[in-house]
Formats: C-alpha cells, structure tokens, sequence
C-alpha cells in the first residue's frame, strides 16, 4: 500500500517499499515470482497516468482487478466480479447437487 498527492510521489513510495521488500527477501534466501506480481489502484487520480511500478528490475503490471487469498478485488472495491465469480460456482455446485 502507498498513498500520495501525486503520481510522482504514489510512484516513489511505492518503489522505495519494494525495493526493501525484495531486498529482505533476498536476504532469506528466497526470491519474487515478479511475473505473478500486479497492482491495482484505488483512486480514479491516476487515470491521466499511472504510476510505474518495478519489482526487481520488471514492470508489474496495473490491472483493474486481482485476486487476493481468493477474494477478487476491483479498483472501485465494489466486488461486482467476485460475486460474479461466487454465483457461476454455486451455480456450478447446485447443478451437480441436482444430478444426485
């Protein structure tokens, strides 16, 4: 998360934190899936130009939704694809429940 007035300062706190970020995790021994990474934001202020952001030297792309721990979250935090996606599955389940 990272918060700013301006694109420009959204852009530079958000690559300062992952900069710590990948540098602690390199320091475990571990390392970044950086193409499973992506961002969404949440205000419509960058609609004229989002922030890039850099994970370990790649660009993480800016997305209007993701999915999070099973949740999907939108940049409106509406919710609308995930209860989209929660309806087709106990649509899914009901439909099997009825074969039995």
């Amino acid at each position: 998360m990272a918060w700013g007035k301006t694109t420009e300062d959204v852009e530079r706190r958000i690559n300062e934190a992952l900069e710590v970020v990948a540098e602690q995790i390199s320091i475990l021994g571990l390392s970044l899936a950086t193409e499973k990474s992506e961002a969404v934001f949440f205000k419509r202020q960058y609609k004229k130009r989002k922030p890039t952001i850099r994970l370990n030297g790649a660009d993480v792309p800016i997305t209007k939704t993701m999915r999070y721990l099973g949740l999907t979250i939108d940049e409106k935090l509406k919710f609308r694809e995930h209860i989209k996606e929660a309806a087709k599955k106990g649509q899914r389940v009901l439909t099997s429940l009825k074969s039995l």
